[in-house]
């Protein structure tokens, strides 16, 4: 992992034992925080959750949606519940391309 450092000095193999040792601890400890650290460029950055928790975020987030569009509509007519829908699908489209910017 830091075997090559810029000053030409190479890790000792107790260094690299240690090293190996600390890596190996870290992802039993918290495997999380071990994604997040590693330098493999196939992965994608930072920590992934399971991909239902994925799908009960989403499920969630449009629940939610409907339900403040509703009462918008209840409580403000048409035109608060069309301020509503268009404030969602403002922040919406903001969330994601923030992510798509991240992941580049």
């Amino acid at each position: 992992m830091l075997a090559d450092r810029p000053h030409g000095r190479r890790l000792t193999a107790a260094e690299q034992t240690r090293l190996d040792d600390l890596g190996r601890r870290l992802r039993a400890d918290d495997p999380w925080l071990a994604d997040a650290l590693s330098d493999a460029a196939d992965k994608e950055p930072g920590p992934r959750a399971p991909g239902w928790v994925r799908r009960l975020a989403v499920g969630a987030a449009a629940a939610l949606s409907t339900f403040l569009v509703l009462v918008a509509a209840t409580v403000g007519g048409p035109g608060g519940a069309a301020a509503v829908a268009v404030t969602l699908l403002l922040a919406t489209t903001c969330w994601i391309l923030v992510r798509r910017r991240r992941t580049r």
